[in-house]
C-alpha cells in the first residue's frame, strides 16, 4: 500500500513491523534495562561516595525518561508528530536539573550513556526474527534521540546550576 492510500511502501512495511516488534521488546525488557543501568551507575565514583544515596533516587525520573525514549521508535521518520520528542526532551531537562543538585555533569553525561548502552544491549538480546536492517534502524534513531537527550539533561543540568549560582550570590549579597 503506498503512503498516500493510508500505508507503507512494501519494503517499508515489512521492515516497520520488525521496528514495531523492536520496539514492543525493548518497552517489555526496561526492568532489565533499568536494573543493568543502575549496576553500572552504582560504580560511578560520585556515586560510591554517596552511600546514604537510595535506589529511588538513584532512578528518579529515569523509567519515565526510559519510556518517553522508547515511544519514539513507534514515530515513523517522516512522521512530523513532536510530542513523543518534546516530552522526552523535557523529562530529560528536568531529570538533568534534579541531578545538578547531587552529581557534576560529567556524571549525568556518563549516566545518560550508560543508559543508551544498556538499550543498546537490549536490541541486541532481542535480534532473532528481526531483520538486520530494522535492529539498525532502532539503533540509529535511538542514538539520535540519546543525544538529544543528553544534550537536554545538560541543558537542564547547566540552568538549574547556574540559578543555584544566582540564588547563592543574592544571598551573599544581601
Amino acid at each position: 500500500m503506498l503512503p498516500e492510500h493510508g500505508g507503507l511502501p512494501p519494503a517499508t512495511e515489512q521492515q516497520g513491523t520488525g521496528v514495531a516488534r523492536l520496539a514492543a521488546a525493548l518497552t517489555d525488557d526496561c526492568s532489565r534495562i533499568l536494573i543493568n543501568w543502575s549496576m553500572r551507575l552504582a560504580t560511578l565514583p560520585v556515586v560510591r561516595a554517596q552511600p546514604e544515596l537510595a535506589l529511588d533516587d538513584l532512578q528518579q525520573h529515569v523509567p519515565e525518561l526510559l519510556d518517553a525514549i522508547l515511544h519514539t521508535l513507534t514515530l515513523a521518520p517522516y512522521e512530523i508528530e513532536t510530542a513523543p520528542l518534546e516530552q522526552a526532551a523535557s523529562l530529560a531537562r528536568s531529570h538533568g536539573a534534579s541531578r545538578a543538585v547531587i552529581f557534576p555533569i560529567d556524571a549525568v553525561l556518563a549516566e545518560m550513556q550508560m543508559l543508551h548502552r544498556e538499550v543498546r544491549t537490549a536490541i541486541w538480546r532481542h535480534v532473532d526474527g528481526i531483520r538486520t536492517d530494522a535492529m539498525h534502524e532502532v539503533a540509529e534513531h535511538l542514538s539520535d534521540v540519546f543525544d538529544q537527550m543528553t544534550q537536554e539533561a545538560a541543558t537542564g543540568w547547566l540552568a538549574q546550576t547556574m540559578q543555584e549560582s544566582v540564588l547563592r550570590e543574592h544571598g551573599a549579597a544581601a
